[in-house]
């Protein structure tokens, strides 16, 4: 994410607030579906798996915003 922001930034593509936009949503779900995973499933390998979504979310939600998916 550091990388790409710092990218729109030097190259002044307008896509900082965008991507802070994705990552903080990213974060809100991944956090969102963790605390819901531990309260309905406490097996730790759940949790695990539940991680490993959210960063497959991350890295869909910083592909739509950068191709303008789902506007």
């Amino acid at each position: 994410m550091l990388v790409a922001l710092g990218i729109s930034l030097w190259q002044k593509l307008g896509l900082d607030r965008d991507i802070v936009i994705g990552v903080a949503r990213a974060c809100c779900t991944t956090i969102y579906r963790g605390l819901l995973a531990k309260v309905y499933f406490p097996s730790q390998q759940f949790l695990a798996n539940a991680g490993d979504d959210g960063l497959h979310y991350l890295q869909c939600g910083l592909e739509c915003e950068k191709t303008g998916a789902g506007d």
